[in-house]
């Protein structure tokens, strides 16, 4: 979140990775092998869940599943926009509470952006089409379905 304020990355979206180990070159084959699309579109569900369970939208049981359903379709969704942004390993020696060295180990990171309007398009699209497959029960439904729409509104 502190990143997506910079004025590097106005009109993006975030995703850091991080793989610890302490094999510096299975962490380097790691990176080699990330998949960004599956990992990017993870988050992106995660980050929608996220959002979702911190609102105040009223009653929530009325629209779990809905969300759910719309995490399932942003899970499996391709963000043709993810770039990988930078990408670096630190070496970490950290103490033990008696002071003395613990072991090495080593931190890579990778930093994806995706543009914010690809993944709210994405966002707007599975709202949409839950709400195709499954229409709301009760007025109180649609309700709570409405304010979670207005909570996407902004984005993640």
């Amino acid at each position: 979140a502190d990143l997506e304020q910079k004025p590097d990355y106005k009109g993006l979206y975030v995703f850091k990775f991080d793989q610890t180990g302490k094999d510096l070159e299975g962490l380097k084959a790691w990176t080699r092998s990330f998949v960004a699309a599956t990992e990017v579109a993870r988050m992106v569900s995660t980050r929608v869940m996220n959002k979702f369970v911190g609102a105040q939208i009223g009653d929530k049981d009325m629209v779990e599943t809905y969300m759910e359903e719309v995490a399932k379709i942003l899970a499996v969704a391709e963000y043709a926009g993810a770039r990988q942004k930078a990408d670096f390993w630190v070496l970490m020696q950290p103490f033990t509470d008696e002071g003395k060295l613990a072991d090495k180990y080593y931190r890579y990171l990778l930093l994806y952006t995706v543009p914010r309007e690809q993944i709210d398009a994405a966002i707007q699209r599975a709202l949409a089409d839950q709400d195709k497959k499954a229409k709301p029960k009760t007025e109180e439904e649609q309700t709570a379905r409405d304010r979670v729409k207005e909570l996407f509104d902004e984005g993640l």
